[in-house]
């Protein structure tokens, strides 16, 4: 892996830096990846109306992209058993909190652990 010194770049030191600007390509990559995904998940959703293994879900009060408003009530709905965590850090949180997944899979092994040892 190669580490780039951005404010190295910006003093002007190197000619690789540029700002960002937005890719009108990347917009309709991303755009189009939101409907098949919409799609696929409504195709999951009937072949699979309950999921009967516990799902933890982390989310972004702060998320600009995904309204908690309509998949919050979405979520919990579909999974017997769903643990909702909230965490700051918008919609990337697994690179703000990079140790939330894994805490949220060892919960997960455990409630399972637990539940199958009863």
């Amino acid at each position: 892996m190669t580490h780039v010194d951005i404010e190295e770049d910006r003093r002007g030191q190197s000619s690789s830096w540029r700002p960002r600007q937005a890719q009108p390509g990347a917009a309709q990559a991303m755009a189009g990846e939101l409907r098949a995904f919409n799609r696929d998940i409504a195709l999951c959703r009937k072949a699979v109306p309950r999921i009967d293994t516990p799902v933890h879900v982390l989310c972004a009060p702060d998320d600009p992209i995904a309204d908690l408003k309509w998949h919050i009530p979405w979520l919990i709905g579909w999974p017997r058993d769903c643990a909702v965590h909230f965490l700051r850090g918008g919609h990337l949180i697994h690179h703000v909190h990079p140790q939330a997944p894994l805490t949220a899979i060892r919960a997960l092994d455990q409630q399972v652990s637990t539940s199958v040892a009863a």
